[in-house]
């Protein structure tokens, strides 16, 4: 399989979209914040973090965001999304490596994320990659019932 990590670029908003409305109405349902980023996905890049995609033979098959914080000490990892036909093929964890290396490239000192107990996968892969369950912030998501967070040395 021919797969590359790119970064954000105009032409993928609707992919962004498309995935992660994929996973989270697979799941749950839409929620205001969903809807926000959604609608302005730049924004994320513009406050100081990124997007990534992965293609597969130029198709878009994932996803994941990192909301930065703290002016970038800090990353949220947010809308991390796999198509359902590439799930189960090493993607989310190829995605998720790729954003540990960026934000140790950018000097980031924490990573983080909010996510749901009843991804059993996704939170495997989490502790995997050594990211520790922690009593999480008011979120604003309804969905957001697990928090866990991975400290870097830069």
């Amino acid at each position: 399989m021919n797969m590359k990590i790119i970064e954000y670029e105009p032409q993928f908003k609707e992919d962004f979209v498309r995935l992660n409305t994929e996973w989270i109405t697979q799941y749950f349902q839409l929620e205001n914040p969903d809807y926000r980023l959604f609608e302005n996905p730049e924004k994320i890049i513009t406050d100081g973090g990124n997007i990534f995609f992965v293609l597969h033979d130029d198709k878009v098959t994932g996803t994941a965001a990192l909301l930065a914080e703290d002016g970038g000490k800090v990353y949220e990892i947010a809308k991390m999304a796999v198509t359902p036909e590439y799930r189960g093929k090493g993607i989310g964890e190829t995605l998720l490596k790729h954003l540990l290396d960026y934000a140790k490239q950018h000097k980031a000192v924490r990573l983080y994320l909010i996510s749901n107990t009843t991804l059993k996968p996704a939170i495997k892969l989490y502790e995997k990659l050594g990211f520790k369950q922690i009593l999480g912030k008011e979120n604003d998501y309804t969905r957001g019932d697990y928090m866990a967070e991975l400290f870097l040395t830069v």
